[in-house]
């Protein structure tokens, strides 16, 4: 084996290592995205569980049905008066 034949031998096994690390730390990243996404998906039905919980103890939701309001406003007006009511905590 020549010179320059062990030299191409050892470039392209540095290559196929480089590649062997790219491709674990591609993986990893994309364990770690699938985690947080989760994450997120567990932090928001918390949050709309919290929402749900401050609703029936302060009987917003009830408030607002009665309002005098058409109907397809009726969430909004139910979200500002959350977002009003925790403004004043």
């Amino acid at each position: 084996m020549s010179k320059t034949e062990r030299d191409e031998a050892r470039e392209l096994l540095q290559l196929e290592a480089k590649l062997v690390r790219l491709r674990i730390e591609a993986s990893y990243l994309k364990q770690r995205k699938l985690k947080e996404q989760e994450e997120r998906k567990s932090d928001t039905l918390m949050k709309l569980l919290d929402l749900g919980n401050e609703l029936t103890q302060t009987s917003l939701l009830y408030k607002t049905a009665g309002l005098a309001i058409p109907r397809k406003y009726r969430f909004g007006a139910l979200l500002a008066a959350f977002a009003l009511k925790a403004a004043m905590k």
